[in-house]
């Protein structure tokens, strides 16, 4: 039997049996999967590095960050995180300390350096002692959980990493938007872990959850949530959900629930009067 060999083609491309459109897929999602692999390696990375720092070591360490809001010390809701720590048994190494600013910004913020700031745009007078507890719960909760941190060490290694891998002016938005993305979703995990703390929290000190929801229904009136596919970019679950989360607990329970008011000179901003 005589081999005979096969011509030889004066195509010089490879050629495969897919369709150039289907290869041309399987690159691209290959290169978005293995990006967002770097993406979330680099983030791991970048929580780790940070969160190594000792609690002991970290007001030290970021005493120099103030957000020069006019921020003072809060008796008010210094006693309110003591109270926190000593009835749940928290190690005090973690305590932070708390600040009243009279900016009217409608927020509350944990920083490095275990500080926490609530603004004075968030207190109204008629607010419930119940509302204000649960809004300084779930910020010990980012304090223990150290998220200010990782969200610190989280973009300072993602954003060092892709300064590797930008290899054009082009596309620096490109990152910058899928930076932003897993950031995202980062963060709204954390914000949902530190709502289940503060909902512990709340009703070990109330006996239940009713009023705890003010804070929410608040923003959801000043700022309606957006659409479920616009929220996908939000660094917080949707406002709905989260006053869903309180409503639907069995713990949320007006008959139960010991419902304090606040003094609202606790709440006041020196030489304001309000």
């Amino acid at each position: 039997m005589k081999y005979i060999p096969s011509e030889e083609s004066e195509e010089i491309n490879y050629k495969t049996e897919k369709h150039p459109w289907l290869n041309a897929l399987i690159l691209v999602v290959g290169f978005f999967g293995l990006y967002f692999l770097l993406l979330i390696a680099l983030g791991i990375a970048g929580e780790t590095a940070a969160t190594s720092i000792p609690a002991k070591y970290e007001s030290k360490i970021f005493s120099f960050l103030d957000m020069k809001m006019g921020q003072k010390p809060w008796p008010l809701g210094q006693s309110l995180v003591d109270d926190i720590f000593s009835r749940n048994s928290i190690d005090p190494v973690y305590k932070p300390d708390i600040f009243l600013s009279c900016d009217p910004t409608v927020n509350a913020i944990a920083l490095p350096g275990k500080k926490i700031i609530v603004f004075k745009g968030l207190l109204k007078n008629d607010m419930k002692l119940n509302s204000l507890y649960f809004i300084l719960g779930h910020e010990i909760g980012h304090v223990l959980n150290r998220d200010h941190l990782k969200s610190m060490g989280r973009a300072i290694a993602i954003s060092l990493g892709l300064f590797f891998v930008n290899v054009g002016a082009d596309s620096n938005s490109f990152f910058s938007i899928n930076q932003a993305i897993v950031d995202r979703r980062f963060s709204q995990g954390q914000e949902s872990a530190s709502d289940d703390r503060a909902i512990t929290y709340t009703v070990k000190r109330f006996k239940g959850l009713y009023t705890s929801n003010e804070f929410f229904d608040t923003i959801q009136k000043i700022s309606p949530d957006s659409s479920k596919l616009a929220s996908f970019l939000n660094t917080h679950p949707m406002t709905r959900d989260r006053i869903d989360k309180i409503k639907n607990h069995p713990e949320y329970n007006q008959k139960t629930t010991d419902v304090e008011t606040i003094d609202p000179t606790s709440i006041e901003c020196p030489g304001s009067g309000t």
